[in-house]
């Protein structure tokens, strides 16, 4: 399962330079497979497992902030989460994406201005 994050005009608060450091993109998930059990062939639900991925961010040239983006798969996060021929239901909680204090810096959802 692939996964890509990718927020442009990245600033530091106050002095509104780009942000040279890394995010945290946070995303709780929930898997059920059909691999469980002593024989490993028994369906169940394996409790949620939170999958942090660092974001690197790059300053840019121009007068816009930094471009943060990752490009990874879930095998490479959680290795052994994605066994190739199996089937799984994947349940995806909230995306969110911490700045480098560990504070929420960018939540999915609807914004209406």
């Amino acid at each position: 399962m692939k996964a890509s994050l990718s927020l442009s005009d990245v600033r530091l608060a106050g002095t509104l330079a780009d942000y040279g450091g890394d995010l945290e993109a946070l995303l709780d998930v929930r898997l059920t497979d059909g691999a469980s059990g002593p024989a490993q062939s028994e369906a169940a639900t394996v409790s949620d497992m939170s999958s942090p991925i660092t974001v690197p961010c790059t300053p840019t040239a121009m007068a816009v902030g930094s471009m943060c983006e990752v490009a990874t798969t879930f095998d490479a996060v959680v290795p052994g989460s994605v066994p190739e021929g199996d089937r799984a239901i994947w349940a995806l909680d909230q995306l969110e994406v911490l700045d480098g204090n560990g504070a929420v810096f960018a939540r999915q959802g609807v914004f209406v201005p």
